[in-house]
């Protein structure tokens, strides 16, 4: 059984990229475009993980990473923040990544094989699942 991990981003090129890039290293994906989805999707059927935009519309990443550890049920869900925003922005992501338990910061543009170390690293941290992708572990 491989991690679920939920991407939430509405731009769908990037969420396409990361949903075909994610399955090729044999996670399975949920997409979802905007935080009010995504809330209801993971408070229907939790994921392992969240790789989460900050802008998106109606509610940001920020907003629903507070409203996430605000809930018992969800308060220790992985989430990884992603941004191609503004170095305010990304001030404020890592800012909240480095303040926040199980919360991580990438950001958006950064080579994949860094959003990969971060999912695995995650999801080891959250769950115990060995630091590396599926298919890393498979080929070794």
């Amino acid at each position: 059984m491989s991690a679920v991990i939920m991407v939430v981003e509405d731009d769908p090129i990037p969420a396409a990229m990361f949903q075909r890039t994610l399955e090729r290293h044999g996670y399975s994906v949920r997409l979802a475009g905007d935080a009010e989805t995504a809330m209801d999707m993971v408070a229907t059927d939790p994921p392992s993980l969240l790789l989460l935009d900050l802008i998106l519309p109606g509610i940001d990443g920020l907003e629903m990473l507070h409203r996430l550890r605000e809930d018992p049920l969800t308060q220790a869900l992985g989430v990884i923040l992603t941004s191609g925003g503004g170095q305010g922005l990304r001030r404020a992501a890592q800012a909240e990544a480095a303040r926040i338990p199980y919360t991580w910061f990438v950001e958006k543009g950064a080579p994949m094989e860094q959003f990969l170390a971060a999912i695995a690293t995650a999801l080891h941290r959250c769950y115990g699942l060995p630091a590396e992708p599926p298919l890393a572990r498979m080929a070794g």
